[in-house]
């Protein structure tokens, strides 16, 4: 106990001296930033590699000097202690499973290091090994982090610029997972299931029977890197192909399967054979059904240029800190599409966006979820490649594309009716402008929504009025919606067909009747009310 009270005493010390030398006190900028998580070792290595993807924790400049990051690790464990490290995990001799290891490491990072190696059947594959105590090492630091916390609470300069708190939390959850490394194989697994009809993207083979919670053995790829240029060339790839094929894919993985890489930077992204592998899955990230479905909202938002749809899925998709100013954040909003609007998204800055979205989540009291925000990261990470390949391609041009595809190739009959429907009803109500601007308008007042100071007196009569009106138009335009849908897949070969109808125009219209009959109850209703 003494003795763990000791290395933490020493460890802090060290981390004091550190942050000494590099003047913290004077403030923090990127670059001194990433300059003290180096000098501090693999544990805070790690920590700036992750905070690199959070830039919802931290402002952009940040998180681009800490995307340097990566691949600048020089923490090796010596050959001895890799031998060692192997049989523990094994509980067999390394003769018995390999025929050669390679001395030195053909990759290090800040959680484990990679050898390259072959089996006794000359397979070739890497061997990725976690570093000793690794798991000890970091729980100590970011313990020790925590309490040097506290002390920064004196120092306006620092504490106003980071929630410390929720960003050591967040770095400890995520390398919890990182250390389990089975948790990397079954990620890999589920890629490579969720890929399996995709002739041009694969990942790793995992070889399972040699792998461990602390240990890897994987397939050795001998490819080009993705964002080598000049050696793709070299190699007769077409660099406009390479980097549709990859947009699209990563689109599929956020759209439909809602499990992506969460770090695809250029080390991670490999060509072979013809083909885009991904590796290193530790991170990744993860979607609800729901989740994709607002997702799809925003884009189409944003390409309309609907204000109001957007601010729903805005607060729909974050969580909500404090009140929420609707006119300000309304007001936001329309400031944004007037900004990328007109652009249909063919020439979106994913970095700008995300930068745009995250300072306006702020200000209007929302929190983001850590999904977005690493999705958003991932993306503009796909970007910069793309940049790099061939800056003729729009991946946010493929995105709009793939989401359209998506809809009318793979959509459900129930996700059909309602785009159709939310299709139609926007065409239906932008033809009755007026009115719906009114209600808008009437809607704020009433709510405390609008800043304009309108002195409006309205009498309980003259609000049922408007309530029956209002309702009365929407579900008028419901019923118009719906038949006009309805008419519009009666002539196609949707599936499945009930005399010679599509179920799906049958469904359709019986909506569309539904609707008639509750206007028709409300009309009714009114008209007695009237006559007594």
């Amino acid at each position: 106990m003494k003795m763990k009270k000791d290395k933490s005493n020493s460890r802090l010390r060290e981390i004091v001296k550190i942050l000494n030398k590099h003047k913290i006190v004077g403030g923090l900028t990127p670059l001194k930033l990433r300059l003290i998580l180096e000098d501090l070792g693999p544990t805070y290595i790690k920590c700036g590699q992750i905070l690199s993807l959070r830039t919802d924790l931290l402002p952009m400049e940040y998180c681009k000097e800490l995307s340097l990051l990566r691949d600048n690790t020089s923490f090796n464990l010596s050959y001895e202690d890799i031998e060692k490290i192997i049989e523990e995990e094994l509980n067999c001799k390394i003769s018995d499973v390999f025929s050669t290891i390679s001395v030195e490491p053909i990759a290090s990072a800040s959680l484990a290091q990679v050898h390259y190696a072959t089996l006794l059947n000359k397979e070739e594959v890497v061997i990725k090994i976690q570093h000793q105590d690794l798991r000890q090492v970091m729980e100590r630091d970011i313990h020790l982090l925590k309490k040097a916390v506290n002390l920064l609470a004196i120092y306006p300069k620092l504490n106003n610029t980071f929630d410390f708190e929720s960003i050591l939390d967040e770095l400890w959850s995520v390398t919890i997972d990182e250390l389990d490394f089975q948790k990397e194989i079954l990620n890999t697994k589920r890629f490579l299931e969720l890929n399996k009809g995709i002739p041009y993207i694969t990942a790793p083979k995992i070889y399972e029977n040699y792998s461990t919670s602390r240990m890897i053995v994987m397939e050795y790829i001998n490819g080009i890197k993705v964002d080598d240029r000049s050696t793709l060339e070299e190699y007769g790839y077409d660099l406009k192909e390479v980097c549709v094929k990859l947009a699209n894919n990563y689109i599929k993985q956020i759209i439909t399967d809602g499990f992506f890489h969460a770090d695809p930077h250029p080390g991670n992204v490999y060509v072979r054979d013809g083909k885009i592998v991904f590796m290193d899955f530790g991170m990744v990230g993860k979607l609800s059904e729901r989740e994709r479905q607002i997702y799809r909202s925003m884009i189409y938002a944003i390409v309309e240029g609907n204000a109001l749809e957007l601010k729903n899925t805005f607060l729909a998709i974050g969580t909500i800190k404090g009140e929420i100013d609707h006119s300000k954040l309304y007001t936001d909003i329309e400031y944004l599409l007037d900004k990328y609007g007109n652009t249909g998204l063919v020439d979106f800055d994913m970095g700008e966006i995300v930068s745009d979205l995250i300072k306006m989540s702020y200000e209007n009291n929302v929190s983001f979820p850590r999904g977005l925000t690493i999705l958003a990261r991932g993306a503009m990470t796909i970007q910069g490649v793309i940049e790099i390949l061939n800056d003729d391609v729009s991946i946010g041009s493929i995105m709009s594309e793939f989401i359209k595809r998506e809809i009318i190739t793979k959509a459900s009959p129930k996700e059909e009716i309602a785009k159709i429907a939310h299709d139609v009803y926007t065409s239906t109500r932008r033809s009755v402008r007026i009115p719906s601007q009114i209600y808008n308008l009437l809607n704020l007042a009433i709510k405390g929504q609008t800043r304009a100071k309108i002195d409006v007196s309205l009498t309980k009569e003259l609000t049922q009025k408007i309530d029956y009106w209002l309702t009365s138009l929407m579900l008028s335009l419901m019923f118009i919606a719906f038949v006009i849908a309805a008419c519009i897949i009666l002539p196609t070969e949707i599936g499945p067909i009930l005399f010679g109808i599509p179920v799906l125009s049958w469904a359709l219209a019986v909506i569309a009747v539904i609707v008639l009959f509750i206007l028709l109850i409300i009309v009714f209703v009114s008209l007695r009310k009237k006559k007594r």
